[in-house]
């Protein structure tokens, strides 16, 4: 089935001329962070020879194991402050290191070297772009905050103007696959992110972050050797994982200048033959469907200047362990400095990173997010995703469900974490936390008989302003979910990134479906629905239109929502729609945990297991594994279920922490255990 592509996340780039290329900032000597593959295998003084036919599976998969992300924390050292008395703060060091493990990672698959270091200079100097960024306009050219001081603005200028900048992103890891993936309709045309991080002479970067926003330096030709290389492809020639690679994704080959010559105006042709069945897809500059068929040629100077961009439909398509495809490049393209055409040929086969035969590295850790109840579990999921405090707290009973499920979306919208509470009164648990966050605003979700105006009340008087508490509340459960909703789009419009279209739909009459991709709402902002099982109404119709839902993504299988809903979706709503569901609500977490890390920019780094017999511990956890962009599964409380055992053996290999959501109680010995012996 087809969909829109998906952009929950901004990111833009900056061209660079020959010419831009000269002044610089003059770089530490230090170096902070240096990954290398070995001494023999990397040397930026050394000529090194593009090559990535000969490789086999065991390699890369050793490759990766050094370059898998690790971090498992919040994005700060020090967190920044972006209004007012301005700091630049500093990234944690693990999620600097997890970036660049993936620049390094995807170079290496493209033949680079794979070498590329951050420095304290760059990284500092990208933070006070972050800040910019949060601060002013999201631009490569933001003006001044009027009360931001000028070297801290002229700094934040210099990594805006010579970075790959995003909006909206929790992970540094997620930020780079998506400037690697380049498959949005903004940045089809040029893939420029995805050409700078595979710059040959690539050899320094820096990495900020500031409240979503994040800068990498591009802008940098400091490699002293040579890189000998007759084309820069992606996915690379020989084997290539497929986790790398969607149906969405864009390849690309960028062609030495130096070794071939090629007429600008065409025409140029590709041909890509899948060897399995011989199918073929023909692209020229005819096929221009950024949403699926699409061809370009573009001569602009990201990095090297050249790339011939293809892909075909989405809808035709897939990459899967084994499959191998045949690339033919051809029209007006020459030898250098002669008139003798050339074709660009070679295969590349997929493959998969935790393929048969791997051994995973043993799992670092395992975390227990837990309170002494669930007000307090919800407390340390808190603590754990926001340790430098936030802005705003979203509050829902812990007593009932159906007002809280849309709470996820809304808290990554806000950046907030969500808290819950008694319904009679604000639970001392958590008015401490509210304090240790230093928040100056709350949304309370859900009426006066899930959160009493005694609550309330508390609130504002904690806040001492009752315009710092609202509450977004609807007659019965399912105007509530539209209401939160319409206020979560509401707040991503105003973002560069935007509204994407993208809504989840999920029962009304129960919660662990919804629950399952509360992860996925908090990372997205993408808005939960939740609709009658007899049907879908006049006012939910109404509401996603007014909201510009264009995606459907249906949780749960026909008995939850029913295949009528379906239809309606697609002919009232006039929205694509597809489904996530299983036999059961465990096997349904997983096959969403697998749709968000596909889709979703979701990881199973820091896999987390809560109960799929009750809400509270994943209604919280679910803005915590938002934040930290790792998926959620479900099991039963005493026994580990057979698809969240499947899930975790076929992930292991790119598992570092598991976290169980809830106490003993919760999440039994026994299935810890289970858990532990998995990933062993």
């Amino acid at each position: 089935m087809s969909h829109t592509p998906s952009t929950p996340r901004a990111i833009t780039l900056r061209t660079q001329t020959l010419a831009q290329a000269g002044p610089r900032l003059a770089l530490a000597a230090t170096v902070a962070i240096a990954l290398l593959l070995s001494a023999a295998e990397v040397s930026s003084a050394a000529t090194w020879r593009v090559d990535t036919a000969g490789r086999t599976e065991a390699q890369i998969r050793q490759v990766w194991a050094a370059h898998m992300p690790r971090h498992a924390g919040g994005p700060y050292a020090v967190a920044p402050r972006t209004s007012k008395t301005y700091a630049p703060g500093q990234a944690a060091p693990g999620f600097i290191a997890d970036g660049l493990r993936t620049i390094n990672f995807a170079r290496y698959l493209a033949g680079l070297p794979a070498d590329v270091v951050t420095t304290p200079a760059l990284n500092s100097q990208a933070q006070h772009g972050a800040v910019l960024l949060a601060a002013s306009i999201y631009s490569h050219s933001p003006p001044r905050p009027a009360d931001m001081p000028q070297p801290f603005f002229e700094a934040g200028l210099r990594s805006t103007s010579s970075s790959n900048i995003g909006a909206k992103f929790n992970t540094s890891v997620a930020f780079q696959r998506a400037c690697l993936a380049d498959e949005d309709e903004r940045n089809i045309a040029r893939v420029g992110h995805r050409r700078w991080l595979l710059n040959p002479p690539m050899r320094q970067t820096g990495i900020g972050v500031a409240s979503g926003y994040m800068t990498t330096h591009a802008f940098d030709r400091s490699r002293t050797g040579t890189v000998d290389y007759d084309q820069i492809l992606w996915p690379a020639e020989g084997l290539f994982p497929v986790e790398f690679m969607t149906p969405r994704t864009p390849w690309s080959i960028t062609l030495n200048p130096a070794k071939y010559d090629w007429d600008e105006a065409g025409p140029h042709r590709v041909t890509l033959r899948r060897i399995s069945d011989g199918q073929i897809w023909t692209l020229d500059a005819a096929t221009k469907n950024p949403k699926g068929a699409y061809f370009n040629a573009d001569f602009t100077r990201f990095g090297v200047g050249n790339a011939f961009i293809f892909r075909p439909n989405p809808a035709t398509i897939s990459y899967n362990p084994g499959d191998e495809f045949e690339v033919t490049l051809s029209g007006n393209i020459f030898a250098e400095r002669t008139r003798t055409p050339v074709t660009v040929t070679y295969r590349t086969r997929f493959m998969t990173l935790c393929g048969s035969g791997s051994r995973p590295p043993a799992v670092r850790s395992t975390r227990n997010v837990a309170g002494p109840d669930r007000i307090g579990t919800a407390v340390e999921a808190s603590k754990l995703a926001f340790p430098g405090g936030a802005a705003t707290v979203v509050i829902a009973t812990a007593s009932n469900w159906p007002d809280a499920l849309g709470g996820a979306a809304l808290a990554g919208a806000l950046d907030a974490p969500l808290l819950l509470t008694e319904t009679a009164k604000l639970s001392p648990a958590t008015a401490t936390e509210i304090t240790r966050l230093r928040a100056t605003r709350v949304v309370i979700l859900g009426g006066e008989g899930a959160v009493s105006p005694v609550a309330e009340q508390q609130l504002v008087a904690k806040l001492r302003d009752p315009d710092r508490v609202t509450r977004i509340h609807g007659i019965n459960r399912f105007e509530t979910s539209r209401k939160i909703a319409a206020e979560t789009v509401a707040l991503l419009q105003t973002t560069p990134g935007g509204y994407d279209g993208t809504a989840f739909v999920a029962t009304g009459a129960n919660f662990p479906d919804a629950l399952s991709a509360s992860p996925l709402a908090a990372a997205n902002g993408w808005p939960i629905y939740l609709v009658d099982p007899r049907g879908l109404d006049a006012a939910t119709v109404a509401a996603m239109r007014d909201a510009g839902v264009s995606r459907t993504v249906i949780l749960g299988g026909t008995s939850a929502v029913p295949a009528a809903t379906a239809t309606s979706l697609s002919t009232q709503v006039a929205a694509t729609t597809m489904r996530l569901g299983g036999a059961d609500r465990y096997i349904t977490a997983h096959a969403v945990a697998v749709f968000g890390v596909r889709e979703g920019g979701l990881s199973w780094r820091s896999v987390a297991i809560a109960t799929g017999t009750n809400f509270p511990d994943a209604l919280a956890g679910g803005v915590l594994q938002g934040r930290h962009g790792s998926v959620l599964l479900l099991t039963p409380s005493n026994a580990l279920h057979f698809s969240t055992r499947n899930a975790l053996e076929a992930n292991r290999w790119s598992i570092h922490e598991a976290r169980f959501l809830g106490g003993e109680a919760a999440i039994s010995r026994t299935v810890r255990s289970g858990v532990s012996s998995t990933l062993r």
